[in-house]
């Protein structure tokens, strides 16, 4: 037998009777010859009851262990499942507890913590990030109470903090996490001046969410750098699942929505290509380049429309020989010329502008 083994049981004496939550000392495994003999005994409750009738009273037996009370410890628990634990008394005689627990969210999305309690000495809980920092917390009120955080895919600590003198009927809490995903959507975009009919030069574009009915209020957005093919995924935090317009913006590009609300799930992602169809924007207010739909690019002010004032802007910067990541620069090199003030000579020429629901 290995030396300096350390062990655990929880014994009683107590009319030499026990269960499957207490052993009698006498059976204890240890043994020096015939005779019990563990290494020492530490007390942290008293009970009266016959242990053959333990069962109900499992509880107070089970408020004797503490859960982590260090994130580096913490138990790791699951969303939509009901757990129980105790505020429990320290060995040292400290009244206070916290208590650590660890969830780990695959995706981005709403994390919520549900607590239920009656006297259970429960006084606040928290969302922590993965590195300890406090991102929401909140003083409990009894007899439930929630908090929820937006936040993306990675390791979180829940911290739940209460006083053992405050437990008077020796009450364990429940707690309950549940998670919402972000609803996401796979888009795919060209971009006129960006698109050369092999690769499109990478750059940010951003989405808003649109109601689906008049006034097509905004209900979230998110951005994304759009990789060399125009695709890129991008998660809505605050959206609820639901039909929306998607309208898109880009630097120098034309505002353009796609061409009727499309529907989003949590969990789910909803795949948009604006490159396959004209008919896919709304108003088919796209224009066909190198044998890809795209948004038109020259809008250099953002103001919804590709005229004079678009043309004004390139020129004067082309005349300085502007470089550097500006509007005016529709096809991405850097270098605003010759060849941005005729792309969007022509989108002017042909009066484009946005066209919305």
């Amino acid at each position: 037998m290995p030396i300096n083994l350390t062990y655990t049981y929880i014994t009683s004496n107590y009319l030499g009777l026990g269960t499957d939550l207490a052993v009698p000392t006498s059976r204890q495994w240890m043994n020096v010859g015939n005779v019990p003999s563990p290494v020492g005994f530490a007390d942290t409750l008293f009970n009266t009851r016959n242990h053959i009738q333990q069962t109900s009273d499992a509880r107070s037996l089970i408020r004797g262990l503490d859960e982590p009370d260090k994130k580096d410890l913490a138990y790791e628990v699951s969303f939509d499942k009901t757990y129980s634990a105790f505020i429990t008394a320290q060995s040292n005689g400290i009244t206070s507890d916290s208590d650590f627990y660890k969830v780990s969210p695959l995706s981005s999305g709403t994390l919520s913590v549900v607590i239920n309690s009656t006297n259970a000495g429960v006084t606040s809980f928290s969302i922590l990030s993965s590195s300890g920092v406090n991102l929401v917390s909140k003083s409990y009120a009894s007899p439930a109470d929630s908090i929820s955080y937006l936040g993306i895919q990675g390791d979180y600590f829940v911290r739940v903090i209460g006083n053992s003198n405050q437990n008077t009927n020796l009450n364990f809490h429940n707690f309950r996490l549940k998670f919402v995903p972000a609803i996401r959507l796979d888009l795919t975009l060209g971009i006129e001046g960006l698109w050369n009919g092999t690769t499109q030069i990478q750059d940010t574009v951003r989405v808003f969410l649109r109601s689906s009915s008049s006034p097509f209020n905004v209900v979230d957005s998110a951005i994304s750098r759009l990789s060399s093919n125009g695709n890129g995924i991008m998660e809505f935090l605050t959206a609820p699942a639901g039909s929306y317009y998607i309208q898109t913006i880009h630097r120098n590009g034309l505002e353009t929505w796609n061409a009727a609300p499309v529907s989003f799930s949590n969990g789910s992602v909803t795949v948009i290509d604006f490159t396959t169809s004209q008919t896919n924007a709304f108003g088919n207010n796209l224009v066909l380049r190198f044998g890809e739909w795209c948004i038109f690019s020259g809008d250099a002010n953002g103001d919804g429309a590709i005229d004079a004032t678009d043309l004004a802007l390139i020129d004067n910067d082309a005349s300085g020989f502007a470089t550097g990541y500006l509007r005016t620069d529709l096809d991405g090199n850097e270098f605003v010329d010759g060849t941005d003030y005729v792309l969007a000579d022509n989108n002017a020429s042909n009066f484009v502008s946005v066209i919305r629901p």
